[in-house]
């Protein structure tokens, strides 16, 4: 089936289009006031210390174990509990932590 010259018109004009909605989108207030702060906070969730800290500050949020806030503890005030931590906390195939590994490690220790 040939493709007639108003279909190829149509075909570049939807292109053209899309790569504008890109570029608006991130200009736009969505992107600034939503986007960029939940990059930051999953790059600084990539850190270890990070995922601690989020994890102790939701606490009582998601409702962890007094023996869970104790290690917590402990690993952000001692620092050879925090290299243990850094040491044994699995990582992502990208080499990251996430607040969820930790919770995972505190389960195999507590």
């Amino acid at each position: 089936m040939k493709t007639t010259n108003k279909a190829k018109a149509t075909q570049g004009a939807s292109k053209a289009s899309k790569t504008n909605k890109k570029n608006t989108f991130e200009t736009s207030e969505y992107f600034k006031k939503v986007i960029l702060p939940n990059r930051v906070l999953k790059q600084q969730t990539e850190k270890i210390g990070y995922s601690i800290k989020i994890l102790l500050q939701n606490a009582e949020a998601i409702q962890l174990e007094s023996e869970f806030i104790k290690l917590l503890n402990k690993a952000n005030k001692d620092e050879a509990i925090y290299k243990q931590f850094a040491e044994n906390v699995k990582k992502s195939k990208a080499g990251k932590y996430s607040p969820f590994k930790v919770l995972q490690y505190l389960y195999k220790i507590a």
